[in-house]
């Protein structure tokens, strides 16, 4: 006030996460869908993981994904560096962390780089980061991102199934039958040696499976590949494998393509392989969806599909699917 000549009263803060959506939240009107979206959202920018949410709230992932408001959150944790709104790109961040958390653990990690045969400072160099950041990693004191877990698998020349799958949204959608053919070149499809790119990013075998079962009409080059993936790439990511086939009503599409490569298997006189495989085919069995479906043709003709209901086979009427696909019509198997 002496130096100015006018008194200016401070401005007070603005209000952080927890105080605007408390403000929006009586306890009494907490059942309301509005307000339940904003509490999922409050409890999501307290914990900052889909992981805690839903451990606080006692609901459903699947649920807390729904509710939480992104551009609520990500606007209220003030400007970024450019002094516009935080983005919420880096949810899907920490997201895929914790993915990856359990698609490679930090032991593993440490028992590829020793199976390689390469210290921590050669191991860093080649990843790209310091020996301490590694040691971290390590030992669980740090999270990897997806891009280090792709330098890591070609590094310690890891399978593809210790890439984080998808996770937020509905990404399995995104791929189409020349992406499909592209990801099956890369992750080695004999059938697709000629389309193999030089620099592709390489997806999770799981993730690859389910991306061509959402298609409703799919080449049947890529169908054939599928029993491929799964007995290429065994054991694939069971858990989830088995929530995203519900999520999108996939079960009795991986069911069959599951029991297509359990005969293979059993062909090949793989009995302990075959177990392993028709035990996730069992766990299927338990969500069987009774509506009649097809194997990626959806624009099937009346005729035909009439034609299937009668000719199927045993395979396929099971799991309630208009195809004729058989194990004796893939010719790749591992």
């Amino acid at each position: 006030m002496i130096g100015r000549g006018e008194y200016r009263p401070p401005r007070p803060a603005p209000l952080g996460m927890k105080e605007e959506l408390a403000g929006r939240l009586p306890r009494r009107f907490a059942h309301r869908r509005r307000d339940a979206a904003s509490y999922c959202t409050l409890v999501f920018a307290q914990t900052g993981s889909y992981e805690g949410a839903p451990r606080r709230l006692g609901i459903d992932r699947r649920m807390v994904k729904e509710k939480v408001d992104l551009h609520s959150w990500s606007s209220s944790r003030g400007p970024g560096r450019d002094g516009q709104a935080a983005s919420p790109v880096s949810i899907e961040y920490y997201n895929s962390c914790d993915i990856l958390t359990r698609a490679m653990t930090p032991c593993d990690l440490r028992r590829a780089r020793q199976a390689a045969r390469l210290s921590q400072v050669r191991a860093a160099a080649r990843l790209g980061v310091s020996q301490p950041y590694l040691a971290m990693l390590e030992t669980g004191s740090r999270r990897m991102t997806p891009e280090l877990a792709r330098r890591a698998m070609r590094v310690y020349h890891l399978p593809a199934t210790v890439l984080p799958p998808a996770e937020s949204g509905s990404p399995l959608q995104n791929s189409g039958a020349d992406g499909l053919a592209r990801d099956l070149a890369a992750l080695g499809y004999p059938g697709f040696t000629y389309l193999r790119p030089r620099h592709w990013k390489p997806r999770n075998p799981s993730e690859v499976l389910l991306a061509a079962l959402t298609q409703d009409d799919l080449e049947a080059r890529l169908v054939e590949a599928l029993p491929w993936v799964v007995l290429r790439y065994w054991p694939l990511d069971r858990d989830w494998l088995v929530r995203h086939a519900k999520l999108h009503d996939l079960q009795n599409r991986l069911g069959f393509v599951l029991t297509m490569a359990r005969r293979l298997v059993e062909r090949a006189g793989d009995e302990p392989k075959a177990r392993a495989v028709n035990d996730l085919v069992t766990a299927l069995e338990r969500s069987r969806l009774a509506r009649e479906d097809t194997l990626c043709r959806a624009s099937l003709a009346g005729a035909e599909r009439r034609w299937l209901k009668e000719h199927r086979s045993a395979d396929a009427r099971h799991w309630n699917l208009l195809t004729d696909w058989t194990a004796d019509a893939v010719r790749y198997v591992t």
